[in-house]
C-alpha cells in the first residue's frame, strides 16, 4: 500500500475543526515570529569596531573643493598649494618654497612654506624655518598652554609643531608677533609651514 495513498473522507467533526483552528493558529504564530526575525536581522544596525587609542581612524573628512583659488606648486619638491588671492600675495618664492603675506581688515601677517629633503626631520624644519625669519627679535618658545598646537601635521601627515613669540620692526615701530610652525614628512619631501602675525590685545 502506498504511503501517499488519499485517506476516505471522514465527515467533519467539531473536534477536528477546533484541531484545525489550532494548527491554523500556531503556523501563522510561527510564520508571525520568522518574520519579526527576519525583519530585525535585515534593519539591525552595523557594528563598528571602536578606535584603537593612538590609532588613526577612517579616512580624514571631506569638504568640498574651494573654489576661485590659486595655486602655487614647488617645482624642486612637487608639493603644492592653494590660496584666496582676494587677500594674499606672493611676497617671495624660490623654487622649493614661497612666502605669502596677508592683509585682511587692516591685520596683516606672513605664512612661510618651505620644502627639504626626507633627510631633515620635521622637528629640524621647524627649527631651521624659525631662526631663519626675517626681521623678528626676541624669539622664544611661547609657554602660554593654551597656544599648544595639538595634532600638529602638514597635509594630514601627522608631524611636529611648536608655538614662539618675540618681536617684529616695522615702519609703524616694534610690536609683539605670535609664531607657529608645523612640519611632516611622507618620507620622500618634509613641509615646514610657519605663520607669523601680530599678536592681538587680548593675547
Amino acid at each position: 500500500m502506498s504511503l501517499l495513498a488519499e485517506r476516505a473522507p471522514r465527515a467533519p467533526s467539531g473536534g477536528g475543526l477546533g484541531r484545525l483552528f489550532l494548527h491554523l493558529f500556531g503556523f501563522l504564530f510561527l510564520v508571525f515570529i520568522g518574520l519579526s526575525v527576519l525583519t530585525n536581522l535585515l534593519v539591525a544596525p552595523v557594528v563598528v569596531a571602536p578606535c584603537a587609542s593612538g590609532q588613526p581612524c577612517g579616512a580624514p573628512p571631506t569638504v568640498p573643493a574651494v573654489i576661485r583659488e590659486t595655486a602655487w606648486r614647488s617645482s624642486r619638491y612637487g608639493f603644492s598649494l592653494e590660496y584666496p588671492a582676494s587677500g594674499v600675495k606672493v611676497s617671495q618664492q624660490t623654487p622649493s618654497g614661497v612666502v605669502l603675506t596677508v592683509d585682511v581688515t587692516g591685520k596683516n601677517g606672513s605664512l612661510t612654506v618651505q620644502g627639504s629633503g626626507a633627510g631633515t626631520t620635521p622637528a629640524e624644519a621647524i627649527s631651521d624655518q624659525v631662526g631663519r625669519l626675517s626681521g623678528v627679535s626676541q624669539l622664544a618658545g611661547d609657554t602660554n598652554a593654551a597656544h599648544e598646537l595639538l595634532g600638529a601635521g602638514v597635509g594630514y601627515l601627522a608631524g611636529s609643531g611648536r608655538t614662539y613669540v618675540g618681536d617684529v620692526t616695522s615702519p609703524q615701530g616694534s610690536q609683539p608677533v605670535s609664531i607657529a610652525s608645523e612640519a611632516a614628512s611622507n618620507g620622500r619631501v618634509t613641509v615646514v609651514a610657519t605663520v607669523v602675525g601680530a599678536t592681538s590685545d587680548s593675547g
